[in-house]
């Protein structure tokens, strides 16, 4: 089951594209150049560990802006992209 969706970062605003969700595998590609996804808390976690090579200490990210998301990235922040999950706060 394709837990994982395409996120981008559009005028400030998370936007989420629940209509063509991805596996892990594909979203650990989106992440290495640089995209975002978006997924649950647990996931999350998971594909931060993954994107760190196992590293345990991945950075966890409170929501930057009004109405933003929780996300994590990888342990060295080497990739730009973004780990979003729940809701917006």
């Amino acid at each position: 089951m394709a837990d994982y969706f395409p996120a981008d970062i559009r005028n400030g605003d998370v936007v989420v594209d629940h209509k063509h969700s991805m596996d892990k595998k594909r979203a650990l590609s989106r992440l290495r150049k640089g995209d975002s996804v978006y997924t649950k808390k647990s996931n999350a976690h998971s594909l931060a560990k993954a994107l760190s090579d196992g590293d345990t200490a991945q950075w966890k990210d409170g929501a930057h802006v009004m109405g933003g998301y929780k996300h994590y990235h990888d342990s060295s922040h080497k990739y730009a992209g973004h780990i979003f999950y729940g809701e917006p706060h």
